[in-house]
């Protein structure tokens, strides 16, 4: 980690803990955090996890279209390349 960034770390962490030792201020932090950062932290887990299962759903998609291509006969994939005398000749 930049040294810079850990005396960033330090500093803010002092400030907020000095806040907190103060009763007016320990207030409006805790609605800064009950009415703006709770709401943003759900919203953004929900986001992520909605995100999350879409991609489960189609990962578990595409992986059950790959096993089906794989246990199928050529001819039931690619039923276009059949040969139509082959046909006739198998029917009687």
């Amino acid at each position: 980690m930049n040294s810079d960034l850990k005396v960033i770390l330090v500093i803010g962490t002092v400030i907020l803990l000095l806040m907190l030792c103060v009763p007016f201020l320990r207030a409006l932090i805790m609605t800064i955090f009950g009415k703006v950062l709770m709401p943003l932290i759900s919203a953004m887990g929900k986001v992520t996890g909605t995100w999350g299962l879409w991609t489960v759903k189609k990962t578990s998609s595409a992986y059950r279209l790959w096993i089906k291509n794989l246990l199928s006969p050529r001819s039931v994939i690619y039923q276009a390349l059949e040969d139509p005398k082959e046909e006739k000749r198998k029917t009687p």
